[in-house]
């Protein structure tokens, strides 16, 4: 990861989400319109959008979009209006998440992948303040070597090393979930799961990488909630 420069991938980020079209009404800005067969589009999940980044490398992830659908589009096109709030709706929300799961001890596991992100914001319109927010991070796909998936939908009774990631799944979700209800830390919630049953949140926060050969869990999807140490 050394060798990505983030910052390079941040004026990529915010030179496409300027060229793309607001949503604007009297002196309210909605959210960006991204075409739904965009060409920097690589795939949209649950509540992000993932953007490939050639120049850098690297790929720009935003959160919380909803689908226009033609029938609800003057010209019937349709499109994704992505409005891109901080990880969490909290300032920081990312790296204070990152920061706990370090703390923790996550980052030093050599059965898990915690790969190097960072989150940004561009201001999509000069006169408005409003921003959008997204987390750069490598792509794991690395080239096509692999293919990614969530770890809630992936089959692993269809995997060959699918029992020995299923068990560090539910190992360390159950970890995540004791360190945070011993009162160590405190758990926030947007988008999946609450305060009251955070384990949905937890359990969204897991990748799996794979290959027919290859699996590996990756903890990369970490802006839907923020995990802090009291």
């Amino acid at each position: 990861m050394a060798g990505y420069d983030f910052q390079k991938a941040k004026s990529e980020m915010d030179f496409m989400f300027k060229g793309l079209k607001q949503e604007i009404e009297g002196n309210k800005i909605y959210g960006v319109k991204v075409p739904l067969k965009y060409s920097l589009l690589i795939t949209r999940g649950k509540n992000s959008l993932v953007f490939r980044l050639p120049e850098s490398g690297l790929v720009g992830k935003s959160s919380f979009y909803d689908t226009i659908t033609k029938e609800k589009d003057s010209n019937h096109k349709g499109y994704f209006m992505l409005t891109g709030y901080a990880s969490g709706l909290m300032s920081c929300g990312l790296e204070m998440t990152i920061e706990s799961l370090k703390d923790m001890g996550f980052g030093e596991r050599t059965d898990l992948f915690l790969p190097e992100m960072h989150e940004y914001d561009c201001k999509i319109n000069m006169w408005h303040p409003k921003r959008v927010h997204y987390t750069l991070m490598s792509d794991l796909r690395e080239k096509g070597k692999y293919q990614l998936q969530d770890a809630e939908d992936f089959n692993f009774d269809s995997h060959h090393s699918g029992k020995n990631l299923r068990e560090l799944y539910d190992k360390i979700c159950e970890e995540i979930l004791q360190a945070c209800k011993s009162g160590s830390y405190e758990l926030t919630c947007a988008g999946h799961g609450s305060e009251e049953d955070p384990d949905p949140a937890i359990r969204q926060m897991f990748l799996v990488q794979f290959n027919d050969n290859q699996g590996m869990l990756v903890l990369a999807d970490l802006n839907h909630l923020v995990i802090k140490k009291k």
